[in-house]
């Protein structure tokens, strides 16, 4: 089969800790490279990154680099990624047929479904959905603006024009069916998936916890968060429970980099938190395996997410995961079998659940190989692809004449 795989451009895949939505795009269409399909990539790569197959990737580049230092910056790494993404997949596409188009992004899925319409092809086009529809109170006023401005410019409608749309989580999918009528025949959940043969070579380096940014702290003495510095990953949550771990002696360790690390530094360093919560910055993926292998749990305060990368990748390492009770989630942690829900906000309960973990060692075992195997059996891209294949199978059947079914 020739798919043409068109990624979201923001970030450059794989990334640490952001991009989530990118690097599940790569991974992807490596996995479907490995299934024998010819796959073309429409996006931006990690130019470190050494992908196994013989992949055609299109990357694409921007021609100047912009910090990820607030929301207008942000803006501008949004609009001219996705915007160079979309053109070179329109090139590709001048110049190949494929049996299927594979998009992440609405604004992809739009142009790309009138692209077609003017062309008079008919070929499916499949749409990822990352991201719920926004819950914009959580937001800053331009930053909501923006996005509800996106949602009913693109979102709305590629929702509606797609042949075909692929739900990271159950609670997205009850969202399109629910609220904006999606057809139930072709809205499917698929979950995110965790890329076993890239962080099996990680785990094998051999990276020390000396050689990362917290060489003084004790393995299993500090939780840790790994994701994008944003508002919505509930930053406030992290420096309450920060606050709370100091009295027993538990750091909080912070990786990751965005819009709002500056100011969220200067809240840790304004309520003295600066010698227990260790903001550590972008890290390599060598370093953030160190970092994760010897905690003692991962702390997820996301309060919207499609489904958390990072959640995935420690459960992978057997890092007991402990998480906000929000539909991101829904799916991949059990409570109390394979990690542990609160409600959101509880950072008291949190701090309960770590302080059960240090204590008892048979509950953090038994937790540990249950989320480790949730991962092999539920979430690796190999499994996952042949599902995607399937999607692909039933929206080109359905495209197809009567005469020709």
């Amino acid at each position: 089969m020739r798919i043409l795989l068109v990624n979201r451009g923001t970030y450059q895949a794989p990334s640490t800790t952001m991009g989530g939505a990118e690097q599940h795009g790569l991974f992807l269409a490596i996995a479907l490279a490995n299934l024998g399909n010819q796959v073309y990539y429409s996006g931006r790569k990690n130019g470190s990154f050494q992908h196994p197959v013989d992949l055609v990737l299109k990357t694409v580049r921007t021609p100047f680099s912009v910090a990820d230092k607030g929301f207008i910056a942000y803006l501008i790494k949004f609009a001219l990624g996705n915007l160079l993404t979309v053109i070179s997949a329109v090139k590709t596409l001048h110049r190949q047929s494929f049996d299927i188009i594979h998009v992440h992004s609405t604004f992809a899925a739009c142009v790309l479904t009138n692209f077609q319409r003017l062309y008079r092809r008919r070929v499916p086009v499949i749409l990822t959905v990352h991201d719920p529809p926004p819950n914009f109170h959580i937001f800053g006023p331009v930053e909501r603006t923006f996005r509800a401005l996106n949602f009913y410019l693109f979102d709305f409608h590629a929702y509606r024009n797609a042949d075909g749309l692929i739900c990271v989580s159950n609670s997205i999918r009850s969202l399109l069916l629910h609220r904006f009528r999606a057809d139930p025949d072709k809205t499917i959940f698929l979950p995110n998936g965790f890329s076993e043969a890239a962080w099996d070579n990680l785990s094998g380096s051999g990276l020390s916890l000396h050689e990362t940014p917290i060489p003084k702290i004790m393995p299993k003495r500090y939780s840790v968060f790994v994701g994008k510095i944003v508002r919505r990953k509930g930053l406030g949550y992290l420096l309450e429970l920060g606050k709370l771990l100091e009295s027993r002696g538990i750091k909080m360790v912070i990786v990751g980099d965005g819009p709002d690390l500056d100011s969220f530094k200067r809240s840790v360093v304004r309520n003295g938190r600066e010698q227990n919560t260790i903001l550590t910055g972008r890290l390599t993926q060598e370093q953030v395996c160190s970092v994760l292998s010897n905690a003692l749990a991962f702390i997820h305060t996301s309060l919207q997410d499609g489904m958390p990368t990072s959640v995935l990748e420690a459960m992978w390492m057997g890092i007991p995961p402990i998480s906000f009770r929000t539909p991101s989630v829904d799916g991949v942690i059990a409570n109390n079998k394979n990690g542990f829900l609160v409600e959101i906000g509880d950072v008291d309960e949190m701090l309960k659940v770590l302080c059960t973990l240090e204590r008892n060692q048979d509950l953090w075992q038994k937790i540990s190989m249950n989320a480790h195997r949730t991962i092999l059996d539920n979430f690796t891209w190999q499994k996952l692809a042949l599902k995607v294949m399937e999607v692909y199978r039933l929206s080109i059947v359905r495209g197809k004449p009567a005469s020709q079914t």
